[in-house]
């Protein structure tokens, strides 16, 4: 039974024009999940319909154009609005001292900058970093101390590597102390 009505759907939506649903879809505007509501289908069938016959789908925004959202209009005042950039900066420090120094903040740019802001490892540069996962190169601890924030002991990785540094840790540690002596005999 279920089969012969999803068939019957099927003839119905087959025996509709293309023009029948580029009408509802692009010139009324209508959603998916209506037009579906309209011709007792999922919005899924619609979908399908529509990419099957080359009927362009609306973006994201496209498809919410017009929703009011249930903030727009109000504003915060300025004492909640500073209320809530303190509770903000608050965990946000408060996160961040759990695991380094504030001094490793100061020299992570110089750490970037004495490394070309490139990845040590694969030669990743900070600009195809950002574009690829749009953050910055990372820097890592050689030694896996994140206390021990001498020049020396830090050395800047993309993403990618410093995960992959987290396992066979011995030979990552020998292998970023190899760089880093090799960086200091070059620069004396």
């Amino acid at each position: 039974m279920l089969n012969l009505i999803s068939n019957n759907r099927n003839k119905f939506l087959s025996s509709q024009s293309r023009l029948f649903f580029y009408n509802l879809y692009i010139k009324k505007k209508l959603s998916t999940y209506k037009i579906g509501e309209l011709l007792k289908v999922t919005p899924q069938c619609i979908y399908e319909y529509l990419k099957r016959h080359n009927i362009k789908l609306k973006s994201f925004s496209e498809c919410h154009e017009g929703c009011i959202s249930g903030f727009k209009g109000k504003k915060h005042t300025k004492e909640a609005k500073l209320k809530n950039k303190l509770a903000h900066l608050k965990d946000y420090h408060k996160e961040r001292n759990n695991y380094y120094p504030n001094i490793f903040y100061q020299i992570r740019n110089d750490i970037k900058e004495r490394d070309n802001y490139t990845c040590q490892c694969c030669g990743l540069t900070e600009q195809e970093h950002i574009f690829k996962l749009g953050h910055g190169l990372n820097i890592h601890h050689i030694d896996y101390n994140k206390q021990n924030c001498n020049k020396i002991n830090l050395i800047t990785t993309c993403h990618s590597c410093n995960s992959k540094a987290n396992f066979n840790r011995d030979y990552w540690y020998a292998y970023y102390t190899y760089i880093i002596e090799n960086y200091i005999k070059e620069n004396k």
